[in-house]
């Protein structure tokens, strides 16, 4: 019988915690950005969006990967946390000055008048958040994901809220930066109430190296995915004015909640407990594997709605002005299909200290969506998003090919942790396109919406367990063996077996 405080048990309730946050974060996401939407028009979200994009570099920058490296670490030190901390606060309080002071020349290079105040008054995120690492590494190291959960939704509702009442007194774009430093304060304060525990005065020279060692792989690595995600919103809106990125962002945002509510999640989940088994081949290869299944599992169907359904939801949810986001929102998520693929590969680089290897693709990637997305503004916005799908299929190549190189993974044995998702998907885009040219003159925008879901998920499930293949088997089976017992249906809902049958199979 295996112990209760194993770490495939703590695994499991870590990611059935991490995904139940994610689903109220979801539901409570979409529901603020509805009535902001419906507050604010599409330009304010666009100078938000260039803001944003800025200061999000400059917290990683800030950040300089302690928080992976105290993660990493297989034996943590009182003083690698102090020293950590020490670190990140300098850097963040050295970005913060440049940032207050290059605020207007932003303004000027994006032609956005607003957009220097918003960066000044966003810059005070970065020391917040050099408050936070301390605790948050103790939650992540203990895998106290509940806790994180209840963090993450109470500092996120109260930053809505504030911006919902500031957006109603007309404040525009810098209603949602007080939002953003709303939700900043409060989860470092919540976090700090979790976590809390003395903090030795003590700072190490041995630590510091050690630290910056591995934070430096880490920084470039997410700076490079950052600026991944951020430069075409730069490129868009300097070429082509921020109502067209207002547009873009919302698409993206939609395109958020399966890329990054969920895959993300799981992978920030396996993280820890893979870095734990680093030195097991065995376990690893499997960790990985089941990561590239159960996202791919959870995040397809999700993508899928929102391409297929996008021009009935749209309108419904934000309103006729947001009609524009339409067709980005379905060129997008077929490159969403492609970074879900790809976010395990970075548990593979990261969990065996390979981070400078994927810093490199990173810096390539990024290289890549900058040339492509600026040639294809020459054809508006549609050509600067078809220039992000090339770049991204490109980089999930060669990310896919180191990560098989590292982990000691056949191609065939990848494929197959995929086939019965992508084959699955397939079906229930053709049952969703059907369904829907022939009950548009029928049903209103509700109910055109949940039976088009519905029918979907069922085509979906249905595919899924019809053409499972052994390996994703035994990978659902082995999830099924370390889910809390409130998501144990999951398993069963999919492979279509018994609970005994589920909970049969030995967790490792």
């Amino acid at each position: 019988m295996k112990q209760r405080g194993s770490l495939t048990e703590k695994t499991g309730r870590a990611v059935g915690y991490r995904l139940g946050g994610n689903v109220a974060l979801v539901l409570q996401g979409l529901a603020l950005g509805v009535i902001l939407a419906r507050i604010l028009p599409p330009h304010e979200f666009g100078v938000f969006a260039v803001g944003l994009g800025i200061i999000t570099v400059a917290d990683i920058i800030s950040n300089a990967g302690m928080f992976q490296a105290l993660v990493q670490r297989k034996d943590l030190r009182p003083e690698d946390e102090t020293t950590g901390f020490v670190l990140q606060l300098s850097f963040a309080l050295v970005l913060g000055t440049c940032l207050v002071l290059l605020g207007p020349y932003f303004a000027r290079f994006f032609k956005m008048p607003g957009l220097g105040l918003l960066i000044q008054l966003q810059s005070a995120v970065l020391v917040i958040k050099a408050f936070s690492l301390i605790p948050n590494t103790r939650l992540m190291r203990g895998l106290a994901f509940d806790r994180v959960a209840f963090m993450d939704v109470v500092s996120r509702l109260l930053g809505g809220l504030v911006a919902i009442a500031l957006g109603l007194r007309g404040l525009g774009a810098l209603a949602l930066t007080g939002g953003a430093l709303t939700t900043a304060v409060v989860s470092t304060g919540l976090g700090w109430y979790f976590a809390s525990g003395a903090i030795p005065l003590k700072l190490s020279r041995e630590s510091a190296r050690a630290l910056t060692g591995y934070g430096t792989g880490v920084l470039a690595s997410r700076i490079f995915n950052d600026l991944a995600r951020r430069v075409d919103v730069f490129i868009i809106g300097r070429r082509l004015g921020p109502e067209i990125v207002g547009f873009y962002n919302r698409a993206y945002q939609l395109i958020t909640i399966p890329l990054f509510q969920f895959t993300n999640a799981i992978n920030q989940v396996l993280f820890p407990a893979m870095a734990k088994v680093q030195n097991d081949d065995e376990r690893f290869r499997r960790g990985f594997l089941g990561s590239v299944s159960l996202s791919t599992m959870v995040a397809f169907p999700m993508l899928t709605l929102l391409w297929t359904c996008g021009d009935v939801l749209i309108p419904f949810l934000y309103g006729p002005r947001w009609s524009g986001a339409v067709p980005l929102l379905t060129l997008l998520s077929f490159a969403g299909y492609l970074r879900v693929i790809n976010n395990p590969n970075g548990l593979v680089t990261q969990a065996r200290a390979r981070v400078g290897a994927e810093a490199w693709r990173q810096a390539g990637f990024t290289f890549m969506i900058g040339v492509f997305v600026l040639l294809g503004t020459i054809w508006g916005i549609t050509g600067a998003v078809i220039g992000v799908g090339v770049s991204t299929s490109l980089y999930l190549f060669f990310m896919t090919r180191l990560a098989l190189s590292i982990a000691a993974i056949p191609m065939a044995d990848w494929l197959r942790a995929l086939k019965s998702t992508v084959l699955g998907t397939v079906a229930m885009s053709v049952a969703i396109l059907a369904a829907k040219d022939l009950l548009v003159p029928w049903l209103p925008s509700f109910a055109l919406l949940a039976t088009l879901s519905l029918l979907g998920c069922a085509v979906y499930l249905l595919a899924v367990r019809f053409l499972l293949s052994p390996v994703e088997r035994e990978i659902l089976e082995r999830v099924g063996t370390v889910l809390p017992v409130r998501l144990s249906w999951l398993p069963r809902l999919v492979l279509g077996v018994g609970q005994k049958r589920v909970a049969a199979v030995a967790a490792d």
